[in-house]
């Protein structure tokens, strides 16, 4: 895992109008949250696209779409990374288990490889 730089866009704007819009706004507010706090040893883990057992995620829709539907219509023009939630956990603990000598900061964790949310929804039907 690689330290990320940090992504500058102030995202409080988004908290003045009405609140974050998407997921993500959430994460940027959050993460400004903590730049802002003054706070020197942190950890901001970023990830994408995350999918396991135990919860709502894309890969247990698409399995109760496919057999609710004859057709499904999904995306292709959308590009990202599935991450097993079991590999971030796994990634998480190994990052801990480095503290206090992996440098504080932003690290951004993955899955290898990408596809669209149209590949991905194929591949789980398969």
């Amino acid at each position: 895992m690689q330290p990320l730089a940090v992504d500058h866009r102030d995202q409080r704007l988004a908290a003045r109008v009405g609140g974050p819009r998407h997921r993500v706004d959430v994460g940027w507010i959050g993460e400004q949250a903590i730049l802002d706090s003054g706070l020197e040893n942190y950890f901001i883990l970023r990830t994408s696209w995350l999918y396991g057992p135990g919860g709502k995620n894309f890969v247990e829709t698409i399995i109760r779409l496919a057999r609710e539907r004859e057709e499904l219509r999904i995306v292709a023009d959308q590009i990202g990374t599935p991450t097993y939630t079991e590999d971030l956990a796994e990634a998480i603990f190994r990052l801990l288990s480095l503290s206090p000598h992996a440098p504080y900061g932003f690290y951004h964790f993955s899955n290898e490889g990408q596809c669209s949310w149209y590949d991905f929804a194929c591949a789980i039907v398969e």
